[in-house]
């Protein structure tokens, strides 16, 4: 609770602005290969501070983990290609409203691809281990995913509607 008051008090308090006054989309392709190459090992790294399995059931838990990473691949691949998607169509401003619609569909479609395949390794998760073994992962997944698209909501301009 102390955590969300600071955030309050610095975002709207002493009015610190959301956005950049106008990112650029120069630079995302950069953004975006360095985030393919270090995400995955800071991901892993975080999973292994917060899960901390030892022996067989550390053997077991990473075999489950690297079948979801390697299932999930072509979703966070795919989310890195529309993110450049939009970024290539936002430089060159041919944003349109059918693209735009095009972009959500895709969004959604991709989240609920990523969904689909939490909710089967976390069953997988919750049947060789326990449930509360599968809610702490799922908590350090919704983590990370979130510092990723904090980040990312800052490096990626708003959409002109005019």
């Amino acid at each position: 609770m102390l955590r969300l008051t600071l955030l309050f008090i610095i975002l709207f308090v002493l009015n610190i602005p959301f956005e950049a006054a106008n990112p650029s989309t120069d630079d995302i392709d950069k953004t975006i290969n360095t985030a393919k190459d270090a995400i995955p090992e800071k991901r892993r790294a975080y999973h292994k501070k917060v899960i901390n399995l030892h022996g067989d059931d550390a053997v077991v838990f990473w075999k489950i983990y690297d079948a979801y990473e390697q299932e999930l691949s072509s979703v966070v691949d795919q989310s890195y290609g529309l993110v450049e998607e939009y970024a290539k169509a936002h430089r060159e401003n041919q944003v349109n409203n059918e693209l735009a619609t095009q972009l959500m569909d895709k969004h959604f479609k991709l989240k609920n691809q990523k969904n689909k395949i939490t909710k089967k390794y976390l069953k997988k998760l919750k049947t060789r281990f326990s449930p509360k073994l599968a809610m702490r992962f799922l908590q350090a997944e919704e983590r990370i995913d979130t510092v990723i698209m904090y980040a990312y909501l800052f490096d990626v301009p708003l959409i002109d509607f005019e």
